[in-house]
């Protein structure tokens, strides 16, 4: 694994979101609303092709289209494309990847070689990549304000950070937090881990004073 802190994913200053979309049913969609809806502090760039503008944003036909560096990519785009587009996001010298995709290492089979590709690419290009087959990522310290993630709800800001390989679970404690004012920093939904764990987490965490 490349040694580099996690600060691209967690402490972004510019994001893309590939595979935004203007359908509001799908998670490409809901990813990009909730970097805009909850105020993230740095810039957002959308990702699309087939779009000029993404939730009234101007969407960039690739991330080697888009003029600023990017810190961290959100990739939600079917399983077939996830290869190449983190191969442009190496060359493109973007840091950090949350792969939201799924159909990797989970579903067995081809999936399996699929996953052990993109980890090469990853390392090759000294990325960090949470996922793939996760929800995403959120920091919610006024400073960042970054929901990258699928979830419905932002938590309150607070003292603590969590961490879930499940989706599933990481919603629900996610909407009760929010329900119910507990407070949190950051969250990540690692999926399925060939990259960044748990225990690269606790690391970063170790030295963050929030």
């Amino acid at each position: 694994k490349c040694a580099m802190n996690l600060d691209p994913i967690l402490r972004p200053r510019t994001v893309a979101v590939i595979g935004a979309s203007r359908s509001p049913r799908t998670i490409g969609h809901q990813v990009l609303a909730n970097l805009i809806g909850h105020g993230f502090t740095g810039s957002v760039y959308p990702v699309n092709p087939h779009a000029p503008s993404v939730h009234s944003v101007k969407a960039y036909p690739s991330v080697a289209a888009i003029p600023d560096l990017v810190d961290l990519a959100v990739i939600v785009v079917p399983r077939q494309h996830v290869l190449n587009v983190a191969e442009e996001c190496g060359q493109a010298g973007v840091r950090g990847l949350v792969v939201i995709s799924a159909g990797f290492r989970e579903i067995g089979g081809e999936g399996v070689e699929a996953e052990r590709r993109l980890v090469e690419i990853v390392e090759r290009h000294r990325m960090r990549m949470v996922g793939p087959n996760c929800m995403g990522v959120l920091n919610a310290h006024p400073d960042i304000s970054m929901n990258a993630t699928f979830a419905p709800t932002m938590p309150p800001f607070g003292q603590a950070a969590f961490v879930s390989q499940s989706g599933a679970l990481g919603v629900s404690v996610l909407d009760y937090a929010a329900e119910y004012g507990i407070g949190f920093s950051q969250f990540v939904s690692v999926g399925n881990k060939p990259n960044v764990s748990g225990n690269d987490l606790l690391l970063q965490w170790e030295h963050d004073p929030d």
